[in-house]
């Protein structure tokens, strides 16, 4: 059986809803990011209860709580918060990823932004920003003024980059949206 999207964007948008509330929360917490560490944590845990709600045999990887084994058919695959730093600075451009892999092949993903509402979704054949769906671009020219490169913050520290146009967002997962 076929894992319906709806439960991918409804585990994502409950964890942003715990990341925004938890946001600037003032937590006694020993981890590097304080509160951000707690928010990370809070927010995996109510998608896994999400997930594991509707596909009680589903396998789940999430970056803070590890593996939860079951059914390898289907494994979901969560990062919390994508783009931790932009979220501690109160930057917008910061979300919850979500995906799902049904026998090794990717069938399904969720970036949602809370601080934005924007949640882009799709599968292997479509893709939506919201309600709106996306359409690929047939080529961009590489001196094109909107032509660039998404970097991480710290690549100027181990590459040398000669490319006119960089940007760095703070989550990976956003610059793809937004390609």
């Amino acid at each position: 059986r076929r894992v319906p999207l709806l439960h991918p964007l409804e585990a994502a948008r409950l964890g942003g809803g715990e990341a925004l509330a938890l946001d600037g929360v003032d937590v006694d917490d020993d981890g590097p990011l304080g509160a951000e560490g707690v928010a990370d944590r809070e927010a995996e845990q109510l998608i896994r209860d999400t997930i594991l709600r509707h596909y009680p045999t589903h396998s789940l990887l999430g970056e803070e709580g590890g593996i939860h084994d079951g059914d390898k058919a289907y494994r979901w695959i969560i990062d919390p918060i994508d783009g931790t730093r932009a979220f501690a600075s109160r930057l917008p451009v910061w979300g919850i990823s979500v995906g799902v892999f049904h026998q090794e092949d990717a069938y399904a993903g969720v970036f949602y932004m809370p601080a934005t509402r924007e949640m882009y979704w799709g599968t292997n054949t479509q893709a939506f920003c919201n309600d709106r769906e996306l359409l690929p671009r047939d080529t961009i020219d590489m001196d094109s003024p909107l032509a660039f490169m998404a970097v991480p913050s710290n690549a100027h520290q181990h590459y040398q980059i000669n490319f006119p146009r960089l940007r760095s967002l703070g989550s990976t997962t956003a610059h793809l949206a937004y390609v």
